[in-house]
């Protein structure tokens, strides 16, 4: 989904990081070329990220999304990767989701009800999944940590995304490989619920990386889950998410999350 802004004789996009459709059943083929993470690096199977976070896939639709492994058996992801009933997606474990170590059916989901109280900001994009059984025992997947103080979170501050997208804004190959870009914030007070990043035409988030996290090292050296990926701004039929990346704030939604996972 697009919306298309003016200014001045530029038309940019402000568009979810929608989920990247897949061909030939995740086989190594061409996807958009408006997908991933890019200018990043694959993640180690003994990262902390690899350990946390997971990929979501619509079997029948075809479609990519990443996520934050949450409590036993939750994930967290953006509003806009439940399209239709959420038991037709999968979790999915692992470094590379083409060939995943563990897959589990997802029983129920709920995304936070969107709403706009200014141009495209604060739009809630934000939900829950609950899977089957629990987190694998094996491999060191574990739930994510929340990060508790978002004064961390200044303008230029160094984070961390991560996503199952493509490898280059224009390479169309590689979706389902975790990957991993170091990312500078641009205002953290882009709204009351979300805050943007720097990116460009070689470095950043976009397509195919909806519902993954940012991270941003501690104090203590640990990382610490801060975001979810929503959307980007770009130039219409150029590069969707060449200007910016927006990302939900967990802490903004940090008692809804705790009350669905009691619901669901």
């Amino acid at each position: 989904m697009k919306h298309y802004l003016l200014f001045a004789v530029l038309a940019f996009t402000l568009a979810a990081c929608s989920p990247t459709s897949f061909q030939n059943e995740m086989k190594d083929s061409v996807f958009s070329s408006q997908a991933g993470i890019f200018g990043g690096d694959e993640v180690a199977a003994s990262d902390i990220i690899a350990r946390t976070t997971v990929g979501i896939y619509n079997p029948t639709e075809k479609y990519l999304c990443t996520g934050s492994l949450y409590g036993r058996n939750f994930v967290i992801t953006a509003a806009h990767c439940l399209v239709g009933d959420p038991r037709n997606l999968e979790v999915r474990f692992g470094v590379d989701i083409r060939a995943p170590l563990f897959i589990r059916a997802v029983l129920a989901g709920k995304s936070r009800v969107r709403s706009v109280e200014k141009i495209y900001q604060n739009l809630g994009d934000i939900a829950v999944l609950k899977y089957e059984g629990g987190i694998p025992s094996d491999y060191g997947f574990r739930s994510v940590n929340f990060l508790s103080d978002y004064k961390a979170l200044g303008r230029g501050t160094r984070v961390i995304a991560a996503g199952y997208g493509i490898k280059g804004p224009t390479l169309g190959n590689g979706s389902g490989v975790l990957r991993k870009v170091t990312l500078e914030v641009k205002d953290p007070r882009y709204s009351r619920t979300e805050i943007s990043l720097k990116q460009g035409l070689f470095k950043g988030v976009c397509n195919g990386d909806s519902g993954g996290p940012s991270f941003v090292k501690g104090s203590d050296g640990n990382l610490y889950l801060w975001g979810v990926t929503s959307s980007g701004a770009g130039i219409p039929k150029v590069r969707a998410c060449l200007f910016r990346s927006i990302f939900t704030r967990v802490d903004s939604y940090a008692p809804w999350i705790k009350e669905t996972v009691r619901s669901l």
